[in-house]
């Protein structure tokens, strides 16, 4: 489709149908790859569903490469289910050449990694401000032949938020790279491995090339889904029925014969 990530729905039993069904298996892919999970692209999915074709059910399950994950209905939009992968510290030096690869001498404050996503997380200097952020020239194109081992697929830059003042207040902005599966840049910055330092409160990201569209974190310990998962991260959309969003345009419908 040449859109990332777009996903792919498809029936699970011949007998399913997408208006009454409430389970079916959920696959996302770049132009290049298919990925293991994708947040924007299961939120879109559900949309559809939900707006769209009209499902009656108040809660989806997708059958997918990362479990099954669920959506459900909410007064002001979507609740996603999602597993919450954490961040470690990593030691500058083991990723020098690859950062200063992507970013020259721009300064960086810290740096965490996820072993479960294979994403590193590079936290700008809180010197910066978001113009900085949203102007910096990020070179991606050496970054695939630097890092072949496996060990990173996705590059994560963000920058703490300013405080508030005329413009609403977000606690972080971000920009991700995946030149590793065909994404230079996402369209849709995305935050992905964040960690026990989330886990307590609540997070406005800002979204940098979507309008009218933020995250929350909420910390929500149900333990079924602890036992299934260890954790549980929640992200609502602010995504409504008439927000005019061509959600449409992401995702495609398949039989359970056709291979996406």
């Amino acid at each position: 489709m040449n859109l990332s990530e777009t996903a792919f729905i498809r029936k699970l039993q011949p007998s399913d149908n997408f208006t009454q069904s409430s389970c079916f298996g959920l696959r996302w892919f770049t132009p290049v790859n298919e990925v293991p999970l994708c947040g924007h692209a299961t939120l879109a999915s559900a949309a559809v569903l939900f707006h769209k074709i009209k499902n009656t059910n108040s809660t989806l399950t997708f059958a997918t490469m990362s479990g099954e994950l669920r959506a459900r209905r909410a007064e002001d939009g979507i609740v996603l289910d999602f597993p919450l992968y954490p961040a470690f510290p990593q030691d500058f030096r083991e990723v020098e050449d690859l950062i200063k690869a992507a970013i020259g001498d721009t300064l960086v404050q810290d740096i965490r990694y996820s072993p479960d996503t294979r994403k590193l997380l590079v936290r700008l200097s809180d010197s910066y401000n978001r113009s900085f952020l949203e102007t910096l020239k990020v070179n991606t194109e050496p970054l695939p032949q630097i890092e072949k081992t496996g060990k990173v697929k996705g590059l994560i830059l963000t920058l703490r938020g300013e405080p508030e003042g005329q413009t609403p207040q977000y606690d972080f902005y971000s920009r991700y790279f995946a030149p590793w599966v065909g994404l230079p840049e996402d369209p849709v910055t995305e935050c992905k491995p964040l960690g026990r330092r989330v886990s307590d409160t609540t997070l406005r990201n800002y979204l940098e090339y979507v309008k009218w569209a933020s995250l929350s974190l909420f910390p929500d310990w149900d333990p079924g889904w602890r036992k299934r998962r260890g954790a549980k991260q929640q992200l609502r959309s602010l995504l409504s029925p008439d927000c005019g969003c061509d959600v449409g345009s992401c995702f495609k419908l398949l039989q359970p014969t056709a291979k996406p």
